[in-house]
């Protein structure tokens, strides 16, 4: 999959890479870690573009967006606030995954007025510190030639990139673990999601600085302003995912107070695109983020 490029758009606050498609209620996209805009664009195929003006981001760092000297969350938040100013958006509804839910959060609870409604899937919450990367995930994902040979498993053994993707952002065992790779590979959409979202997660070139900051980052976190946060906002979460727990997700349901939990049993950190109820989170998402109103 090769990189999706945006547009360079100029906000008060400096450079982001943008691309915008569709028309009807605007909806921010913010990919997780690693990611960018392709990315963002995997996560949201299941938004209709006769609906929803989907305004899909790389994230700084990422891609063609810079960082600036301020590279905090909330920095990162005012960044997307200035992003809506430049292509004269009032009120948008956010779809964060992963990474990108500490900016969301931080967005809705320092810019009220211009958050309609949050979905935050597989969120990161609190202070999350990530841990070494074995060989394999060095070898794969720290390099250049790694991601080429990704790219072809992708193109002539798919089977292989999912069974990889499922095993490692879960903690599946058994059975169970081989059942939701099976079914997975008898979904086309799954495959090309799970794909195509794998080819976006390298740590290096393009995407290494913003991918190094978030995990700066995310270690440093104290707390972030949930309990500030008024937009109606849904969690989801899978119960067995190894990259945000469930238990973590869950608290910060409990932090917010317009908070709906979604809850996907066995779910892992694709659960949201690839669990045998991924249709009906889908939808509820899509039930918030058509509040918004221009």
């Amino acid at each position: 999959m090769a990189a999706l490029r945006g547009e360079i758009v100029t906000t008060d606050l400096g450079p982001v890479e943008c691309l915008v498609q569709g028309s009807g209620s605007p909806v921010l996209v913010l990919h997780g870690s690693p990611g960018g805009i392709d990315a963002a664009e995997a996560m949201v195929r299941f938004v209709p573009r006769d609906r929803f003006k989907v305004v899909l981001v790389s994230r700084p760092g990422y891609l063609r967006t810079p960082l600036r000297d301020d590279r905090s969350i909330d920095a990162e938040a005012d960044l997307h606030a200035g992003l809506l100013d430049a292509l004269d958006i009032a009120k948008v509804g956010v779809l964060a995954w992963s990474g990108g839910g500490p900016a969301a959060f931080q967005l809705a609870a320092r810019h009220r007025d211009r958050v309609t409604a949050l979905v935050a899937v597989s969120p990161v919450t609190t202070r999350y510190t990530e841990p070494p990367p074995g060989l394999s995930k060095r070898l794969l994902f720290g390099n250049p030639i790694g991601m080429r040979l990704m790219g072809l498993l992708g193109r002539v053994a798919p089977d292989q990139v999912v069974s990889g993707a499922i095993g490692s952002e879960g903690t599946l065992e058994g059975d169970e673990a081989k059942q939701r790779i099976k079914d997975v590979l008898a979904d086309r959409d799954k495959v090309r999601f799970v794909v195509d979202v794998t080819l976006t997660a390298s740590h290096a070139g393009e995407r290494s600085a913003g991918y190094a900051n978030d995990v700066a980052q995310f270690d440093a976190i104290e707390a972030l302003d949930l309990g500030d946060i008024v937009a109606p906002t849904l969690l989801v979460a899978g119960t067995h995912d190894s990259e945000t727990p469930y238990a973590d997700i869950s608290r910060a349901a409990g932090e917010i107070p317009t908070s709906e939990l979604f809850v996907l049993d066995h779910g892992t950190h694709l659960a949201f695109y690839t669990h045998a109820e991924s249709a009906a989170a889908q939808q509820r998402a899509l039930e918030y983020l058509g509040r918004t109103e221009q």
